[in-house]
């Protein structure tokens, strides 16, 4: 048995990475929990304990997991399904175990499928804006300010979301209670969307007979536009095999917009295209601005607010081992 309680990064790439920094910002010198790393690729690990983020690495999985109290899934959506799969048995009684995916219905119903009901399974997902990036430009700072959507499963004791939510906010980011179905629905225009549009300026551009000429004077607009592209491809992946009816709602909407935008500029009526700017401008402005008012908030209270309980997870074995 662990001596201290532990906390398991399962992945130590970008999103693991900070984390990890952000556990350890919150524990500072009081060193009351352990933080351990696992990843496939040993080199991210080892990485990760050089950097601070984790106090020591385990390559083997499920011992990694076994003594864990609270685990992260840090790791691309398509994997979860099969790490959960693992350590489905392995897990101690009252562990909260949490991921870190862009998409959350598919991911809810894996645990489901795969976690004992000993187990509390809280889905996450941490709006970092940076996800795919280099581990080695991970920083504690990133979680700072940014929103950390949470979604109890419906067995979860409240404890457990009291545990997480504190480790979200202490960490300096903003927990935000939301329901996996509208998360997935929202994040599909927000964050998934704006990947599929660039993939079809791309292949436009690519299509044309024009491609060789387009290469020397394409500007910094376009390249920025297409820049997501660069990421891990397999990370796309996954985001749009798990929310796929969403995508299509969002590329159904693109795609009318396009064909109104067309008709105004078919036209070439100066007042309807300046009207069609001057609106899209105003709605720029509301975008810029949100997220600015302090008053904005979310149901933290109804689970509570006392930082790092002092349960910090004693106790919640015993009460699932009693359901």
């Amino acid at each position: 048995m662990a001596s201290r309680p532990r906390i398991t990064l399962i992945g130590t790439g970008y999103v693991g990475t900070a984390l990890g920094l952000g556990l350890t910002k919150v524990r500072g010198s009081q060193n009351n929990f352990e933080i351990l790393g696992h990843d496939r690729s040993a080199p991210a690990s080892s990485a990760a304990k050089k950097r601070g983020a984790v106090d020591r690495t385990d390559w083997n999985l499920i011992s990694s997991v076994e003594d864990a109290d609270l685990i992260f899934l840090a790791i691309p959506v398509l994997a979860i399904k099969e790490t959960l799969n693992l350590i489905g048995g392995h897990l101690k009684a009252g562990a909260i175990v949490t991921d870190t995916g862009g998409t959350k219905s598919q991911v809810m119903q894996w645990a489901k499928e795969s976690l004992p009901a000993t187990v509390n399974f809280i889905g996450g997902d941490p709006i970092l804006g940076r996800e795919g990036a280099p581990a080695d430009t991970a920083t504690a700072e990133v979680l700072v300010k940014a929103m950390y959507c949470l979604a109890p499963s419906p067995n979860a004791d409240p404890d457990s979301i009291r545990i997480l939510s504190d480790f979200v906010a202490g960490m300096g980011a903003q927990p935000y209670f939301i329901d996996p179905d509208e998360h997935d629905g929202i994040v599909a225009g927000a964050a998934h969307l704006p990947f599929l549009l660039s993939i079809a300026m791309l292949n436009t551009a690519a299509r044309s007979p024009s491609w060789p000429e387009f290469q020397k004077m394409v500007g910094d607009n376009f390249k920025s536009t297409t820049a997501p592209l660069n990421s891990d491809a397999s990370r796309w992946q996954g985001l749009i095999t798990t929310n796929s009816a969403a995508l299509s709602r969002w590329v159904d909407g693109a795609i009318a917009e396009l064909q109104t935008l067309k008709g105004v500029i078919e036209s070439g009526d100066e007042d309807k295209i300046e009207d069609a700017l001057m609106k899209v401008r105003e709605s720029e402005l509301k975008l810029l601005t949100s997220g600015n008012d302090d008053n904005d908030t979310n149901p933290l209270e109804e689970v509570g607010k006392d930082r790092f309980r002092q349960i910090f997870f004693g106790g919640l074995g015993s009460k699932k081992k009693d359901k």
